[in-house]
């Protein structure tokens, strides 16, 4: 039963004061958490601390395929060359080349005090570097980090090319010298062994052999000097080779230009004669009292004997002969020393300068320099405090249990508004309907669990709002896709920033 003025003021929307009920009846805690949800995330998205920045970050580390294995640049002068004028200003044009000149020096001055280099080893201590800009709009900040990375990769490659060239000029300067220092260390030892064979050859012509041990018919055989000097030189490459092999395989190079030395020492072996081309016979003589002069060899001028001061004073006397042997057998074994380390030097040149040409030519096919995906590395301000945090689960859950008290006031037991209630609560069909006039104060108003469905529809409302923008900013913003599972009351903030800053431009 009701009144004649609720009958006339609801009249014409009984139908739709019936729809709640029935609703509320059905899902009696969907109001509630509806409107305790709109007013959680309403709070949390307002009361938040002013955002300063993000920080995003991108690694620039050396390849696997780089051929050289140094750090070129230290992180100081990294810093200094991404943050010239030129660097900063090329990168600028090629991002935001519609910006107008006083925009794009703003950003040009942003950028050269928000970026930071800082040093980074990566896997097997390959060289690397990290980059990090600090800037409100973090799509922005992306693309001039992944551009500034691309000029940072780009100079790296060039300038190990340049240094791969300088290295490969070092080594051949390094090995013409150690060339040159073994030509002039083995022309001085062979010279020295000259001189000591033109020595043994002046003692044997001047000491005449026993008379008892030469027979009347027995020539006296001269060896040729050119096949003993070949000799001596192929007993000593047949040592060194047998002293190289001792310690290094067949296929090492000192090994294989042993053995070429010794081939060709070989080869002129054989082709000189060991006897001279004219055999000098010489018989002995009948014995005499008179004892026989001695040998004289034939006379060398004066001339000749200049350049050699050991070999003319073994000519001179022959009682200094045995002093200039052990002088020049103490300079062979000297020289030969000098020969050795100058040739080790030159084997270890040329290594290296095979090795720097061999890097030379993977570094103009190699990629050299790598860059990661950008990522979030900070983020500065625009977060909820605990206190906030705090507060908006207050109000939350204070909204949650007003609209649960309304609904239970609108469906408290007992207590029939309209027409409809009636039919739900009696067993009897409703045939008709009496307006009464009375003065009874009404204890609630009628349309309670209208004014409810309304509050519940905004609720509603605002929460799909919520979704589309969130929608909308991960599409727009790669990086908020990854943080969703990190720290969603933060991605939520970040999603309603971005939408404030396209639409306020």
């Amino acid at each position: 039963m009701h009144d004649g003025a609720t009958a006339r003021k609801d009249g014409s929307g009984s139908n739709v004061a019936a729809q709640p009920a029935a609703y509320y009846s059905a899902h009696p805690l969907l109001p509630i958490l509806l409107v305790a949800t709109a007013i959680f995330l309403i709070v949390v998205i307002l009361a938040r601390t002013p955002l300063v920045g993000y920080v995003v970050s991108q690694r620039v580390q050396a390849s696997a395929d780089r051929a050289a294995t140094n750090t070129p640049l230290a992180p100081e002068q990294v810093a200094t060359w991404l943050k010239s004028d030129a660097v900063l200003a090329s990168t600028v044009q090629q991002v935001c080349p519609r910006d107008s000149l006083a925009s794009q020096n703003q950003l040009i001055a942003a950028l050269g005090s928000a970026l930071q280099v800082l040093p980074h080893e990566t896997a097997g201590n390959r060289a690397g570097w990290q980059l990090n800009l600090q800037y409100h709009d973090r799509q922005l900040a992306s693309r001039l980090l992944n551009k500034l990375s691309e000029s940072l990769t780009s100079q790296l490659k060039n300038l190990d090319q340049a240094e791969t060239q300088l290295l490969v000029q070092h080594y051949q300067k390094v090995l013409a010298q150690a060339r040159d220092e073994e030509d002039v260390a083995r022309v001085a030892l062979d010279r020295v062994r000259h001189e000591e064979l033109t020595l043994a050859m002046q003692n044997n012509e001047r000491t005449p052999p026993p008379v008892a041990n030469v027979p009347l018919t027995t020539p006296v055989v001269k060896m040729n000097p050119a096949w003993v000097e070949l000799k001596e030189k192929v007993d000593l490459a047949q040592a060194k080779l047998e002293q190289l092999l001792a310690a290094r395989t067949a296929q090492h190079p000192q090994v294989i230009e042993a053995q070429t030395r010794l081939t060709t020492l070989l080869e002129q072996l054989d082709q000189t004669p060991r006897e001279p081309t004219k055999i000098e016979m010489k018989l002995e003589e009948p014995k005499s009292p008179i004892p026989a002069p001695m040998l004289r060899g034939p006379e060398i001028p004066e001339s000749a004997r200049q350049p050699r001061r050991l070999v003319r004073q073994a000519s001179s006397a022959g009682e200094n002969a045995p002093n200039a042997a052990a002088a020049l057998a103490k300079q062979i074994q000297q020289l030969s020393a000098d020969w050795s380390t100058a040739a080790a030097r030159r084997a270890a040149a040329e290594t290296s300068y095979n090795d720097a040409q061999q890097q030379w030519v993977r570094g103009l096919n190699a990629e050299g320099w790598s860059t990661s995906a950008v990522w979030t590395h900070a983020q500065q301000g625009g977060r909820a405090t605990p206190f906030q945090l705090l507060l908006a689960g207050i109000l939350a859950v204070t909204g949650g249990l007003g609209v649960w008290q309304l609904g239970r006031l609108a469906n408290r037991a007992g207590l029939l508004s309209d027409v409809f209630q009636l039919q739900e609560n009696l067993p009897l069909p409703v045939i008709g309907e009496v307006p009464l006039a009375t003065t009874e104060p009404k204890r609630m108003p009628t349309n309670l669990s209208v004014q409810v469905f309304r509050v519940s529809q905004f609720s509603f409302a605002v929460l799909l709002a919520v979704m589309i923008v969130c929608a909308w900013a991960t599409t727009n913003d790669p990086n908020l896709g990854q943080q969703w599972t990190l720290d969603p009351l933060s991605t939520l903030g970040q999603a309603f920033d971005l939408l404030h800053r396209r639409v306020m431009g």
